[in-house]
């Protein structure tokens, strides 16, 4: 069932302010450590990651701030943080983890070789001493989101990260725009979307906030791809999410999307979804995107194109369940899922309908494999506190969070993001294939998006950089299937 919540960006950044008072005080014992010996008092260690919520380039925020100031609190442990720009952040993490010269904890999502960051089995088996009555760490976590069935797991099959909250995606719009150019939500198809935008140019408004980054191109294509690629997930999911044989239950795992690749089953060149999925991006970057979208350049923000989106110059944006928690919209807003590709809209359609999905990869941090002594000790305590219900409710009050820990709840005002399936139902398939890491984090289908490319040269320019990914990610992860002989 789809539908739309609404709400307005006034009230959400008083809910902001207000989630602030939620926090829970010192207990008043010895502060504990990952092994409970307490002796944590007086470390410091350092954080660098990207700035999900704002555009501020020195903090995330004052939840963020709360969060670290109440561990160390409890603790005795300082939690000194390095805000990255959102452009650079994945190659910065990736060249430092490379070069052992990480800081103790880094944001979850770049590129990086499993032996560079430390494996947390071993930990999730111990009690997570801020749990009271806990017997294991692992048991705090909602395993459909993460977990070894879940998927959450690297090429080796070991946890290596943890996630603060869950991450819902969709589309925000401008209930006030909507009402002017008299556009009823919530808009159900891809068609109905291209309209929807052809009526808002004809008002002088642009469609959809965007931008240069990947996060917006990269997430519209995702979208599309995952539709009309939907008829092969069957054929093509021969490995659970931990890498083993088997099946996945939601989303392919990499390790199956590696071997349809190295196979020929997935081919930039050969499968005819891949150039249609591009085919319908690019009919909606050119009727429905900012105009002079190549030309922005990213900022830090919970949307793509927060400025536009924020200023009333574009009608809707794409925004995460933490896009608002700084009270950025000044106007009444609704969300709804990306609209379904329907028959009317593709031959290829396969009428799946369009999930957003709600998954792990929000805010997650892992530890990097140089960090000893006190301060390991000390990224394990951190890690366990925001894997608590103490230590992260108001977290999630304040920054519009979904709880990855089963004793948590979302913070208020989040029922369209995780009442409807389209939000709930993980994504069919992953990423628009994954990229080496040499392309991290960078646009790779922008020079067709923007007319610059041909299809069938941007086709052949994917297929490459598809092939040095299935080979570098054998390579990284030890795989030895017989596929992989398939792999130049």
């Amino acid at each position: 069932m789809r539908g739309t919540t609404t709400t307005t960006g006034r009230a959400v950044g008083a809910l902001a302010a207000a989630g602030l008072l939620l926090v829970a005080g010192c207990s008043g014992e010895d502060p504990p450590a990952a092994d409970g010996s307490g002796d944590l008092d007086g470390v410091t260690i350092q954080l660098a990651g990207p700035n999900q919520w704002n555009a501020d380039p020195q903090s995330f925020g004052p939840f963020w701030e709360d969060l670290t100031a109440r561990f160390q609190e409890e603790t005795g442990v300082e939690v000194q943080t390095t805000v990255l720009p959102i452009s650079e952040f994945s190659q910065t993490i990736s060249t430092q983890l490379a070069a052992g010269t990480a800081p103790a904890l880094v944001f979850n999502q770049p590129p990086h070789d499993p032996q560079t960051v430390v494996a947390l089995d071993e930990y999730m088996e111990q009690p997570n001493p801020f749990v009271e009555g806990n017997e294991r760490w692992y048991d705090v976590f909602d395993h459909e989101f993460f977990g070894y069935d879940a998927g959450s797991v690297n090429g080796q099959g070991n946890l290596e990260w943890v996630p603060f909250n869950l991450i819902g995606l969709g589309i925000f719009y401008n209930a006030e725009i909507f009402a002017e150019v008299g556009i009823e939500p919530p808009l159900t198809t891809y068609g109905d979307y291209l309209s929807a935008c052809d009526d808002l140019r004809a008002a002088g408004y642009d469609g959809f906030a965007m931008d240069s980054s990947l996060q917006g191109q990269g997430q519209i294509t995702n979208f599309i791809s995952n539709m009309l690629m939907s008829r092969y997930f069957d054929e093509w999911n021969v490995y659970a999410g931990d890498g083993s044989e088997g099946a996945a239950t939601t989303q392919l795992a990499a390790k199956s999307e590696a071997r349809a690749m190295a196979l020929g089953l997935y081919s930039a060149v050969e499968t005819p979804e891949v150039a249609e999925t591009l085919r319908l991006a690019k009919e909606f970057m050119d009727r429905c995107a900012t105009t002079n979208w190549s030309g922005i350049a990213p900022a830090a923000g919970g949307f793509v194109n927060t400025a536009d989106f924020a200023a009333g110059n574009a009608a809707m944006a794409l925004g995460s369940n933490l896009a608002a928690a700084d009270g950025v919209l000044d106007f009444e807003y609704g969300t709804m899922p990306f609209g379904t590709v329907t028959q009317e809209d593709s031959p290829l359609s396969t009428e799946f309908g369009a999930q957003s999905g709600l998954g792990a990869g929000g805010t997650s941090y892992m530890i990097s494999a140089t960090t000893e002594g006190p301060e390991l000790e000390a990224a394990i305590a951190f890690l366990q506190f925001a894997s608590s219900p103490e230590g992260i409710q108001p977290f999630l009050d304040a920054s519009g969070g979904i709880p990855a820990i089963v004793d948590a709840e979302p913070a208020p005002g989040l029922e369209g993001l995780t009442a409807d399936e389209d939000w709930t139902s993980p994504m069919l398939m992953g990423d628009f294939g994954t990229v080496p890491a040499s392309a991290a984090g960078q646009p790779v289908i922008d020079g067709f998006l923007i007319g610059d490319q041909t299809l069938e040269d941007q086709l052949a320019e994917l297929q490459a950089l598809w092939d040095e990914s299935v080979a570098e990610q054998v390579e990284d992860n030890g795989w030895t299937d017989d596929w992989t002989s398939e792999v130049g």
